[in-house]
């Protein structure tokens, strides 16, 4: 996974801001600048946020149901 492709991720499931993206790639040794990342977010976001919504049904299936 390129690391701009990983930021996007991280940018739109974990809802953080680019800066924070920026640093958590940068604690991995990852440069990458804010701007860059949000670029990257408004060219490839709705894409992301597709799928993270396509897997949610999956992910709520699989939790312990409380009885």
């Amino acid at each position: 996974m390129r690391s701009l492709d990983y930021a996007v991720w991280l940018y739109h499931r974990f809802t953080v801001s680019c800066q924070d993206v920026e640093g958590i790639l940068l604690e991995r040794g990852i440069g990458v600048t804010r701007e860059s990342i949000r670029t990257q977010c408004v060219k490839l976001g709705e894409q992301v946020a597709q799928r993270l919504r396509q897997r949610a049904p999956d992910e709520i299936a699989l939790q312990p149901q409380s009885p």
